[in-house]
């Protein structure tokens, strides 16, 4: 009798299938612009209201944040100033969910969630996020157009 067996480690990576799609994943806060980096949602303590969890672990990193995984969505802001002059601004980004709800059967029909995703404009210095919410037929509007 012959056995083989061969070595593959258990990570979320390789459960997921993530190297043969071609899709990195980082399991460390990925900075995509000197100011902003991407977290995933559960690293911290996850707010009520969308945006507010991005928001504080943007204070945590000193830079603003895009998070996914609180299944919210919205875009808040904090302004640091001092003396009349404003020294920075930092946002946190959570870009919703696109899940069927009915699946969640875990929350009872009681979940707080927004249906969404979030597109994010960069150019050399600024960043720009936006919130594209999907309604409950499934169609979005995008740069003035509607899909679905």
């Amino acid at each position: 009798m012959v056995v083989i067996t061969t070595m593959c480690r258990l990570e979320i990576e390789n459960f997921l299938r993530l190297p043969e799609l071609g899709i990195t994943y980082h399991h460390k806060p990925y900075a995509f612009h000197p100011d902003w980096v991407m977290v995933h949602g559960d690293e911290q303590a996850i707010k009520p209201h969308g945006g507010l969890t991005a928001l504080d672990a943007s204070r945590r990193h000193g830079k603003s944040v895009v998070c996914g995984h609180t299944h919210r969505q919205g875009i808040s802001s904090f302004t640091m100033a001092s003396g009349g002059s404003v020294t920075g601004v930092l946002t946190g980004f959570e870009v919703g969910h696109l899940m069927d709800e009915r699946k969640a059967l875990y929350t009872k029909g009681t979940m707080n969630w927004q249906k969404g995703f979030g597109i994010i404009y960069i150019d050399k210095f600024r960043v720009t996020p936006v919130a594209v919410p999907v309604e409950r037929d499934g169609s979005f509007i995008v740069e003035g157009k509607r899909f679905g």
